[in-house]
């Protein structure tokens, strides 16, 4: 575990609807993009924190899914404007397994409805996760997005084949090269019903509109061009 706030979805198809982040450390993949590349590494006390930023009060690192819970609870008792939780990271699906499941059980049991935001690298996880969960936001990975990646996206779309829960994807662009592999992405997605997909462009590449525009084009599927908002506005509270 490496933090709990409560901001605005700021990627995918909730964005700026008000959400609680459980954000875990640890993760299997190194992207170039990493949103939060220091949450690859544990923290002895995970902060909590409200919509202002402010640090309501820290949970000792371990800590079990009835300590993540009773601090949800808490923070709706306090705000009172969310009902999503989305599990994110890092990588949410590196978690030991069980304690993972007692928390998305809880979670639900609460009436809250479970976000996960995963890299999808990992098949052999996706029927365990597999109706557990509300929703299942993919980040489709491609070889340009960072080392030992040459089988992408192919793992991802494995993992999307074995997920029959509501399901969206998104594909980071970075930089020219992802427009090349990005192609083959859309199409195996479109050959799932993976909808909608959004096309991501990295917060400071620089994109051609025209270029987005033929890309989104492909397949004939729900394809939107967004860039990450909480990047332009700050949703993260620091």
């Amino acid at each position: 575990m490496y933090e709990v706030f409560l901001s605005l979805q700021g990627e995918g198809k909730f964005v700026g609807e008000p959400q609680a982040f459980v954000r875990f450390s640890g993760c299997n993949l190194r992207c170039a993009y990493c949103d939060e590349p220091a949450s690859r590494s544990s923290r002895r006390r995970a902060p909590i924190r409200r919509v202002s930023g402010e640090v309501e009060l820290e949970l000792p690192v371990p800590c079990g899914p009835e300590d993540v819970v009773e601090v949800l609870v808490e923070l709706e008792d306090l705000e009172d404007t969310f009902g999503t939780v989305s599990l994110t990271g890092g990588e949410p699906l590196v978690q030991p397994w069980g304690a993972l499941k007692e928390l998305i059980e809880r979670l639900r049991e609460r009436g809250f409805r479970v976000l996960l935001e995963t890299n999808a690298s990992l098949p052999d996880r996706a029927p365990l996760i597999d109706e557990l969960v509300d929703v299942v936001s993919a980040d489709v990975k491609l070889p340009s997005h960072g080392p030992n990646m040459d089988d992408f996206p192919d793992r991802c779309l494995r993992f999307l084949e074995r997920i029959s829960a509501e399901v969206y994807a998104k594909v980071v662009l970075v930089d020219e090269e992802c427009y090349r592999h990005a192609e083959s992405a859309l199409k195996g997605l479109h050959r799932l019903g993976v909808e909608p997909i959004y096309l991501q462009p990295a917060t400071g590449s620089e994109h051609d509109l025209e270029d987005l525009w033929v890309l989104a084009g492909l397949v004939n599927a729900d394809v939107r061009v967004l860039p990450q908002v909480h990047k332009l506005v700050d949703f993260i509270p620091r």
